[in-house]
């Protein structure tokens, strides 16, 4: 297995034990936790003059870290990546809670996260909506799970303010952090310092902060395909008859509700057998079992060849819309047609957007700085955002680089990661391009990134110089800006 042949015991390569370091990071991550959230308590506050958002908050928080405490449930470190990044999420929700209240935050107050909001509030949906037959909104099952807070709270006295769904939004986002972590033990054991260096990767992921602070579907979606994505790698691990069963469950009920979350991600199962199957043909002669080889491959190609046959019209047109439609938002919003983004990527013929897309994921928005405003907290993530891609995308490079120099990384779920990552990169690329739509797939990112081993001397250096030489590749896509905006 991947976890038997990476996995790396707590010494470092001298021999001497990494137990007290490792216990000092854990107090600093309590500490952190402890902090954000108290900070995140004030924040809301402040923003509602009420203390109803500290009593939902804490319910949130003990409810969940005391269904995770249960036996079988979670182990010490996925309760430490929740316990992180829902105070975190607390934290910046606090943020947003004064953005939209004494600063009249356009997205928060009249966009998407406003109709999300007075729809979860109104009741415009019911669980009619559901079955077939009904008439069909991509949002439905998002706005469902709202309301039941909402409503739940409002029956025993609460207001049904924003912070009942946000709260709501977080638990998903540190949900997720949970699932990654399991996915993390998976493909790499129990290695106690990837799954630190994953817990603070994800705790300070600007998206992430997105998805839970502000009211939008988002956070709903992370899960939703991280979730999926966990039963891919489990199975890949050990192709275990009982294991491809889990998974077959898992990408039935995605069939079912993706759909009912966004359009687009209907194809997202559909991608997943694909990335699935090209691990297993990579990596075929290193795995055992050919009979449940066999079995797996003919199931990954029948449901393949069915999604591709009675959904390629739909495949096409989504393509086709979210191309041209994002092509004219990005001129609108940018208003100008000469600016970097659309002179280098979105007028661009198809095969140059699609690699100088990619690449655009990782860097956008340039310049970095062009959230740091008090106009939304929309655009602040974003910045954020890609101030920690900056740190990411070097650590993502490098671990492509190790995959394809050790034949012993090149195992079917690491592979699974990085062609899911890759290929739903690419189709953001040709459609939206827009950073939010990837964000649902980072987790995916965040667990491949943790291929380098950073308590070697070795990927330590190898990181820190392809750490600056991409900061001096960013400073001069800022200073080509600058010439493009001022020259």
């Amino acid at each position: 297995m991947a976890s038997n042949m990476i996995y790396r015991s707590s010494h470092n390569e001298t021999g001497r034990t990494l137990a007290p370091v490792r216990s000092r990071a854990v107090t600093s991550i309590t500490l952190a936790s402890l902090c954000a959230l108290i900070l995140g308590m004030l924040f809301h506050v402040a923003a509602y003059g009420s203390i109803q958002p500290i009593v939902i908050g804490l319910l949130f928080l003990v409810s969940v870290m005391f269904l995770l405490s249960l036996k079988g449930i979670s182990g010490r470190e996925e309760r430490r990546a929740y316990l992180l990044v829902y105070s975190i999420g607390w934290f910046w929700a606090g943020i947003a809670a004064l953005y939209a209240n004494f600063l009249g935050d356009p997205f928060q107050l009249t966009n998407d996260a406003a109709v999300f909001y007075n729809d979860s509030i109104s009741g415009t949906y019911s669980v009619n909506s559901l079955l077939p037959g009904s008439a069909f909104e991509e949002n439905v099952l998002a706005t469902l799970i709202w309301q039941f807070f909402y409503d739940l709270f409002a029956a025993i006295g609460f207001e049904k303010g924003r912070y009942i769904g946000i709260a709501v939004n977080i638990t998903f986002v540190a949900l997720t952090a949970v699932v990654g972590s399991r996915m993390l033990k998976i493909v790499f054991g129990r290695d106690e310092a990837r799954i630190r260096r994953f817990t603070l990767a994800f705790a300070f992921c600007g998206v992430f902060w997105l998805f839970g602070a502000i009211h939008i579907r988002d956070a709903a979606i992370l899960l939703a395909v991280t979730l999926l994505s966990y039963f891919w790698v489990r199975y890949l691990a050990n192709l275990r008859i009982s294991n491809l069963l889990r998974l077959g469950v898992a990408t039935s009920a995605a069939l079912m509700t993706f759909n009912f979350l966004r359009t687009e991600f209907r194809f997202v199962p559909a991608a997943m057998i694909m990335a699935g199957f090209a691990a297993l043909l990579v990596t075929k002669k290193n795995r055992g079992g050919r009979v449940k080889l066999l079995l797996a491959v003919l199931v990954m190609l029948t449901v393949a060849a069915y999604f591709v046959l009675t959904m390629r019209g739909d495949l096409s047109n989504a393509l086709m819309y979210g191309n041209e439609s994002y092509t004219a938002l990005s001129m609108e919003e940018t208003g100008a047609a000469d600016s970097l983004g659309n002179a280098f990527v979105t007028n661009q013929p198809l095969p140059v957007r699609l690699m100088a897309g990619f690449v655009y994921m990782l860097i956008f928005p340039i310049p970095f700085w062009v959230g740091f405003q008090l106009k939304s907290t929309y655009y602040l993530f974003k910045s954020f955002h890609v101030i920690f891609m900056y740190a990411l995308t070097p650590l993502f490079a490098l671990g492509v680089l190790r995959v394809i120099k050790s034949h012993l990384l090149r195992t079917p779920p690491i592979l699974f990661l990085l062609f899911s990552f890759v290929g739903f990169t690419f189709s953001v690329a040709i459609t939206s391009l827009e950073t939010r739509h990837i964000g649902d797939f980072l987790p995916l990112l965040l667990v491949f990134a943790m291929v380098p081993d950073l308590t070697s001397t070795r990927d330590r250096l190898a990181y820190r110089n392809l750490l600056a030489l991409f900061i001096s590749a960013m400073v001069l896509v800022h200073l080509a800006w600058a010439v493009m905006k001022f020259g």
